[in-house]
């Protein structure tokens, strides 16, 4: 089973670049690939593609030992992605996407 995590799309680089400075956002996306990858060795997980799109997160679409469809994020920000997992807590699926019970605060990138 392969731990490695996909290549990240160029435009994920340069949207990353806008809100962090092109220094921070490739010294960042080095520290955030490192995590990502114990994570989906730690939970098993299989990786499929790094999603494009969003500008403060590497987000890997993965499925898990079930086979089930999940996405990986590694926030830029510790405490934004502490927020956002505790209201998708809250909304526990219902009408949000539902946290894995392998949530966890990452260390920082």
């Amino acid at each position: 089973m392969g731990y490695d995590v996909p290549p990240v799309p160029e435009t994920l680089i340069e949207d990353l670049a806008y809100n962090l400075g092109e220094v921070e956002a490739r010294r960042w996306l080095v520290a955030a690939r490192e995590v990502a990858g114990r994570l989906i060795a730690q939970w098993q997980l299989v990786p499929h593609q790094v999603l494009a799109g969003g500008a403060m997160s590497l987000c890997v679409k993965c499925a898990d030992p079930e086979g089930r469809e999940l996405v990986l994020k590694v926030p830029t920000d510790v405490a934004g992605g502490a927020a956002e997992t505790a209201a998708l807590r809250a909304w526990a699926g219902d009408g949000a996407p539902a946290c894995s019970g392998r949530t966890r605060r990452p260390p920082r990138c």
